[in-house]
């Protein structure tokens, strides 16, 4: 495994252990130094015990030379003394067993020296004491003899004492060899534990400020560096890419995703802004389509009052004049009637003529003046047709614009629909206004095609009464002329009779025009009239379609500003 993926506690817990190694070092060495020194100690303890010991056995060699010049000064004490030399050398004997359990192997010869000095010098002591049981009380040559034999056991006993205190040096000398081994081991112990401490100390602090500012301190920093960037807004900061599977690398793999995360949130925040920045364009350009459409309907629906108010004001003055027409087209009948009552007169009384000159020349200018008023109230009446003609092409340029206000109105409440989808539940009001917009221009445009189309009746009827006007009033002409020929002709007409007769003839027959023309120029007035009644009702509907109309549009606009 990685160092570097191993878990932070994993890092602590090894730079734990390596203390722990070093303190295991400086508790082995201190182990092992302790037991030297309680090797040493226990060799120390020997070699007391060896010297306590040897000066034991020094002390039972003494006893042991002191009883025996004793038994050599005072013999009858005998059995005492050797009661205490048995004594001494039974000590002595134990004494010198204990040395040799307890004696190192290189002490071993020194202690077999002992124990021949000893058991020479024993023997003579055993002489000393066989010699002294046999001597009597008196000084005698035994009792020099003894006194000789005890100074013939001097060298035996200081030989005993000079190998009994070598041995003791010896036991010393190891002793304090085993101190000073002990002490040199205590002092190399101390040194070792020391240096390792240090030495455990230092690297341990080495190794653990290399692994923390490594593996620890120096990638937390940086993630916190990322973290300050990141929290500043900075989301271009570039993660660590190594593959570490410890608690930075998860603090690097959760930063990478709350970067990726943040980068998300950004981009849904961004497509959310643009969004409420299109639905608030779309808002606008709602708005400023409902306020364009508001005034484009607006002036419509006003262009479209006024029309229809002067459509209506139209048809009453087209109504007016098909009744003038119809009184104007009433009395030239009358007076063609007349007229033709007045032409079988005169042709009854042709053969009169000439005795009612002055009859006829006045009633020949009554007839002159009753055809000049007829010709002036025809050319009346073809005027009053010219302006019943022009309103109605005025009306037909009304009903274009009403057509054209119509079509926009319909294009409107098409846009009005679409943006009503785009809108979605917030258009459903919308679209049932637009529907009803659209309905409404539907209506009106019937209504108008129906207008138009009457429109066109009156027109081509219009002009048809006009047609027939001109023929009533070239007849009209005719009579005139007829009637001034004929009253300037009155002298002449006893010899134009039969021309006269012909003359009476056509007048007869152009009557019977003019009042066939008055009859369809009077039926056409009262076409004219029905027509303008009806274009009154269409006017006054268009005009409260229209009222309609800007309510719905009113009620929908105050919708829309209401949501």
């Amino acid at each position: 495994m990685n160092f570097k993926n191993a878990k932070i506690s994993t890092k602590i817990l090894m730079i734990v252990a390596g203390f722990g190694m070093a303190l295991g070092v400086v508790a082995a060495i201190g182990w092992l130094s302790l037991e030297n020194m309680a090797k040493s100690a226990n060799r120390i303890e020997l070699a007391a015990e060896q010297i306590e010991l040897t000066a034991r056995l020094d002390h039972d060699a003494i006893d042991l030379n002191r009883n025996e010049y004793r038994l050599a000064a005072n013999p009858a004490e005998f059995e005492e003394i050797r009661n205490a030399i048995k004594h001494d050398e039974a000590d002595f004997e134990t004494l010198l067993e204990e040395l040799r359990s307890i004696a190192s192997d290189s002490m071993q010869p020194a202690l077999e020296d002992i124990e021949h000095a000893y058991a020479a010098y024993v023997a003579d002591i055993e002489k000393s004491l066989t010699l002294a049981e046999t001597t009597e009380a008196e000084l005698s040559q035994d009792q020099l003899n003894l006194l000789e034999a005890v100074a013939h056991s001097v060298p035996l006993m200081e030989e005993l004492e000079h190998l009994i205190t070598d041995f003791a040096e010896q036991a010393q000398q190891n002793a304090l060899q085993t101190a000073h081994a002990a002490e040199r081991t205590a002092h190399i112990s101390e040194f070792l534990i020391i240096a390792v401490g240090i030495l455990s100390v230092i690297i341990g602090v080495t190794t653990a400020i290399f692994i923390s500012k490594r593996f620890i301190s120096s990638p937390l920093q940086r993630v916190v560096q990322g973290l300050a960037k990141v929290s500043s807004g900075d989301l271009t900061h570039e993660i660590d890419s190594d593959d570490r599977t410890d608690e930075i690398g998860e603090l690097n793999q959760a930063l990478q995703r709350f970067i990726i995360s943040a980068h998300e949130k950004i981009e849904l925040m961004q497509k959310q802004e643009a969004e409420d920045r299109l639905k608030l364009e779309r808002a606008e350009k709602v708005r400023d389509l409902t306020e364009r459409f508001q005034l484009d309907i607006s002036e419509a629906i006003t262009s479209l009052a006024g029309a229809a108010e002067e459509m209506e004001a139209t048809a009453v003055s087209m109504s007016a004049t098909a009744e003038e027409t119809n009184a104007q087209t009433h009395s030239v009948s009358s007076v063609t009637v007349q007229t033709a009552s007045n032409v079988q007169t005169v042709a009854a009384a042709t053969e009169e003529m000439l005795a009612a000159i002055s009859s006829v020349s006045d009633q020949m200018g009554r007839g002159a003046s009753i055809a000049a008023e007829a010709r002036k109230r025809t050319q009346t009446t073809i005027e009053k047709l010219s302006a019943l003609s022009n309103s109605a092409d005025a009306i037909d340029d009304i009903l274009k614009l009403i057509t054209d206000v119509t079509a926009q109105t319909k294009l409107l409440a098409l846009n009005a629909t679409i943006e009503a989808v785009r809108a979605g539940e917030a258009g459903k009001g919308f679209n049932v206004v637009a529907h009803e917009v659209k309905a409404l221009a539907e209506q009106t445009e019937n209504a108008t095609a129906t207008v138009t189309r009457q429109i066109k009746e009156i027109q081509q009827a219009t002009a048809e009464i006009v047609s027939s006007v001109n023929d009533i009033s070239t007849v009209v002409e005719d009579v005139s002329d007829v009637t001034t020929i004929v009253a300037a002709s009155t002298e002449q007409q006893v010899t134009s009779t039969a021309e006269i007769s012909k003359n009476v003839a056509e007048v007869s027959t152009g009557t019977g025009h003019v009042s066939d023309s008055l009859s369809m120029l009077e039926q056409a007035a009262q076409t004219t009239a029905s027509a303008s009644v009806q274009v009154t009702s269409t006017a006054r509907e268009l005009s409260h379609q229209s009222l309609n109309i800007k309510t719905c549009i009113d009620g929908y606009l105050a919708s829309v500003e209401a949501a």
